[in-house]
């Protein structure tokens, strides 16, 4: 019997009713094993992969949390003495989806081409124009909106896009008044008119699926100069029913390319080195252009039903290859997509003393976490270590 070892928040596992994955998982010959992260996990294994969302782990480090530091060094040492342990997905891999600057810049790269990009040239798929801003300037990020070619109405999202409940905060800023709202570190992109419909495809290894949610309705610059503040929650969830949603007819619903998805899909596990993600697509209601507006690492697969049967097929498929022929690792080393091998030492250290803490402005633009430093620590110490396609780490 396989044995596999998994980790995610307790919210996670109850909104999954992960334990009918378990018994079906168990009768498939697979067994599951939840991992304390608070105890070795040396100790609990050995494990011939690990399903985990550590995303949540890394959020809570970019605060300065000293629990969640203690957990990630935990999982290095797992990685250190079971280098032939499979991760679903690299670690390395979700960190950059941390990130949403380095996210977009990751899509951008799978729309344009880009190693690994689209399988054919198409124009009518692309990223809404993007940048971050680190100041609260208004004259200075005005500037770098139209450097950016990033143009009112805009919508600001906070840097940190996975692990934190202050992530899913934004605001939808209609001139350069409104720029006094934004809290940086962020993210602000074009705000595009989709007609009210967010497209999400969710993707299991080799497999994805295709579903639409509620989304913010079409907005005028001619009509609003207040900033619009908003938790992506409230509108963009199956049963969302916000003021910012609007009700259309089937007439009027703009429906997905299928093969431009599935480019986008096959591009962005290329680009990213991932198996399980989410990618969040609207349909611009003039040009009919397909935008990638979010990517989000291990989604919550709402409405999928065939979502346990096709991650076990992938869990099956992953664990039947072996991983001979690698070298031991050195203390202290982890093993990056590629084979490649890198020390954690200098991170850990950046993050037993970050003094970063959660910024929590009154009446101002999305909740913040501003760590963009060790944010960005972390992004350049596995970036410079290229995604792998490599099969084995799928």
């Amino acid at each position: 019997m396989r044995r596999i070892g998994y980790w995610m928040n307790d919210k996670k596992i109850k909104k999954l009713n992960f334990h009918i994955f378990i018994d079906l998982a168990w009768n498939a010959g697979i067994e599951l094993v939840k991992i304390d992260l608070s105890e070795p996990i040396v100790e609990q294994g050995p494990f011939d992969a690990i399903l985990h969302k550590f995303t949540d782990v890394v959020g809570y480090i970019l605060t300065g949390d000293e629990t969640a530091a203690s957990y990630m060094r935990n999982i290095q040492e797992f990685q250190r003495v079971s280098p032939q342990t499979i991760f679903v997905d690299p670690l390395s891999s979700m960190i950059k989806l941390i990130d949403r600057y380095e996210s977009y810049k990751a899509a951008k790269m799978s729309t344009a081409g880009q190693s690994g990009g689209l399988h054919i040239s198409d124009n009518m798929i692309g990223t809404p124009p993007f940048v971050k801003l680190d100041s609260a300037n208004i004259k200075y990020n005005m500037q770098l909106l139209n450097n950016a070619g990033v143009t009112f109405p805009i919508v600001c999202k906070p840097l940190v896009g996975h692990g934190l409940s202050d992530c899913h905060k934004m605001a939808i800023i209609f001139n350069e008044t409104g720029l006094k709202d934004v809290g940086p570190p962020c993210v602000c992109q074009n705000f595009i008119n989709h007609n009210a419909i967010l497209f999400k495809a969710f993707v299991v290894g080799d497999n994805f699926f295709l579903g639409d949610r509620p989304s913010i309705k079409n907005l005028n610059l001619q009509d609003h100069s207040e900033t619009i503040f908003f938790h992506s929650h409230e509108v963009s969830k199956l049963d969302s029913a916000s003021h910012l949603n609007d009700v259309l007819d089937e007439s009027s619903k703009q429906k997905p390319d299928i093969d431009r998805v599935e480019n986008i899909v096959k591009s962005l596990r290329s680009q990213l080195g991932m198996a399980l993600f989410g990618v969040d697509i609207i349909i611009d209601v003039h040009s009919g252009k397909h935008y990638i507006i979010d990517i989000n690492a291990f989604p919550a697969y709402d409405g999928i039903p065939e979502f346990f049967t096709t991650l076990l097929s992938h869990l099956q498929d992953v664990t039947a290859n072996t991983m001979s022929g690698r070298k031991p690792l050195t203390n202290g080393q982890v093993r990056l997509p590629g084979g490649d091998e890198k020390s954690l030492t200098p991170l850990l250290r950046a993050v037993d003393s970050s003094p970063c803490q959660p910024t929590r402005p009154v009446s101002r633009a999305p909740e913040i976490i501003k760590c963009s430093s060790v944010n960005q620590l972390l992004i350049e110490f596995l970036s410079e270590s290229a995604v792998s396609n490599n099969n084995s780490e799928l």
